[in-house]
């Protein structure tokens, strides 16, 4: 019995080691999905010092925060498939499409918990925990993007010119299909 009580008592501290670190790590893992769909809506950066009180309980004593744009080779093959079967909408494509489309966001988390026990940091059993969350597919809402402006600095600026510059009985006409693309469709 005396030889087996050290590796029972082995065995449960492990395992409280191991609980321990697997619900840190679901913790990490929790805080880093908030924080990124925090950034898709409402758009809003989540701070380390509300994740710390919010899901470690001031637990952390090391907290980084790294936030990237997401994958976005969805958007770029869509415009190189476009520029490859015309070089004006592939520009098109490209001003509107990766420049004005929501994406998503991605967040990365490094987390350092100092174990309560020092028989745990005695035997390095310690560590910061990496996390790496991305959102994508966020919703789209209603006039959220629009082509408008794009299309209109791409095909309408030879038009803009030549209603801008005609003379003086046509010009009150003019003005008004100018205003007619230039306000809201």
């Amino acid at each position: 019995m005396v030889l087996v009580i050290p590796l029972i008592a082995l065995i449960i501290g492990l395992t409280f080691f191991f609980g321990w670190s697997m619900t840190n790590q679901q913790h990490v893992k929790a805080s880093s999905r908030y924080a990124s769909w925090r950034m898709v809506y409402p758009r809003v950066a989540t701070s380390g010092v509300e994740l710390n009180q919010n899901f470690y309980q001031n637990r952390a004593n090391v907290l980084e925060i790294n936030w990237d744009g997401g994958n976005d080779q969805t958007l770029t093959d869509m415009t190189t498939a476009v520029r490859q079967a015309s070089q004006t909408a592939g520009t098109l494509a490209g001003q509107m499409v990766a420049s004005q489309f929501p994406r998503g966001h991605g967040v990365g988390l490094l987390v350092e918990f100092p174990p309560a026990i020092q028989f745990w940091q005695t035997l390095g059993l310690t560590g910061p925990m990496r996390y790496h969350y991305v959102r994508d597919g966020q919703q789209w809402r209603r006039g959220e993007v629009s082509c408008q402006t794009v299309v209109r600095d791409q095909f309408l600026t030879d038009v803009d010119g030549a209603l801008g510059g005609l003379p003086a009985p046509a010009d009150g006409l003019g003005q008004t299909f100018r205003r007619l693309y230039l306000a809201g469709w």
